[in-house]
């Protein structure tokens, strides 16, 4: 019996609940998240039980519901899950009203902990987020500090923690900038910009498992320039690197903007079409083979490609998927080149 659009949507929200999104920001979040927690799982507790012994009830309400966080997020961590809803509304929450019972019984020296937490929102929190939590906490212990202490120490309080918060978001927009750069170059093959090997199999891994949520179909074509091996020995590596870049650049301009490529080894190309059936891939894929042989890339020498499509099937593996389109475009090469097989 067929799912029904709605069972299938619901599939699918789940599937995407389980997968890893975003792995290097994650990874770096899991981390820093790991690290903070314990830290702070070792300072809060003993001033936990040092807040209930002096009779401050509510601070030490608020630093072991701050404990507990820590403690869960600490569990998850070393799973290697980061929990955003964890700490966006657990941590950053609990921390705030911490700040605030702490500027509220002890003046001064509670608007010490507002640095702490400045920093922490951003180790335990994406930048976007980190940036209006920390607003936030400035605002409201801004506002508590005023009843609290001296007109002074509130400007010098203001003046501090504002360019303490600052400093941070300048700091970790830096970090996160460096990361993305790393993780573009680490994924991307240089030469043409498309995905490389290094980032094929968990697409492909998690397409795979899509197949067995719900019932929509995706298709591999996989390209593999003719005769390339010549074109390097008769014209040279800069031309041969030229077509690669000219070819990249074609299946780009066909491409839809859920589709991926990647570039699986040296004139070797996959491109991953989601929600696609094969019909209307091998129908791209002709377009775009068509497109590269009236193309004049190497004046006087026709450059071709052979294609090989295949439609993903719940019952495959990612490997048997990848290997069926290997073993079309092994067909086309086969029986002639220069055409596309499915």
């Amino acid at each position: 019996m067929s799912n029904s659009p709605t069972l299938i949507r619901i599939k699918s929200a789940l599937a995407k609940s389980v997968l890893p999104e975003g792995p290097v920001e994650n990874g770096f979040l899991v981390r820093s998240v790991l690290v903070m927690c314990i830290l702070g799982a070792l300072i809060i507790a003993p001033f936990s039980w040092l807040n209930f012994y002096q009779g401050r009830s509510l601070i030490g309400i608020a630093s072991v519901a701050v404990l507990v966080v820590c403690v869960l997020n600490t569990v998850a961590s070393f799973r290697g899950k980061y929990v955003l809803w964890l700490n966006l509304w657990g941590a950053a929450p609990a921390l705030a009203f911490s700040i605030v019972f702490a500027i509220e019984k002890l003046g001064v020296i509670g608007t010490f902990w507002t640095y702490m937490a400045l920093c922490t929102y951003y180790l335990i929190l994406p930048l976007k987020y980190a940036v209006k939590a920390a607003i936030v906490l400035f605002v409201v212990a801004s506002v508590t500090a005023f009843f609290y202490v001296d007109v002074k120490v509130l400007v010098r309080f203001m003046v501090t923690s504002l360019g303490c918060g600052s400093f941070m978001y300048f700091c970790f927009r830096e970090i996160e900038n460096q990361r993305n750069l790393l993780s573009t170059q680490s994924l991307t093959d240089p030469l043409t910009g498309a995905f490389n090997r290094q980032s094929l199999q968990d697409t492909l891994a998690q397409f795979a498992h899509q197949q067995h949520v719900n019932d929509t179909t995706s298709t591999l074509c996989m390209f593999d320039i003719d005769h390339f091996k010549h074109i390097n020995d008769d014209f040279g590596h800069d031309v041969g690197d030229k077509v690669l870049k000219a070819f990249s650049a074609i299946i780009t301009q066909h491409m839809r903007s859920d589709d991926k490529l990647f570039r699986v080894g040296g004139e070797e190309f996959l491109l991953l079409m989601p929600n696609t059936t094969k019909t209307h891939a091998a129908s791209i894929a002709e377009c775009i083979r068509e497109t590269l042989s009236s193309s004049e890339i190497i004046s006087g020498h026709p450059v071709t490609v052979s294609v090989g499509v295949a439609e993903s099937d719940k019952h495959l593996s990612w490997r048997e998927w990848m290997k069926n389109s290997d073993d079309k475009l092994y067909f086309s090469k086969q029986n002639g080149r220069n055409q596309v097989s499915m």
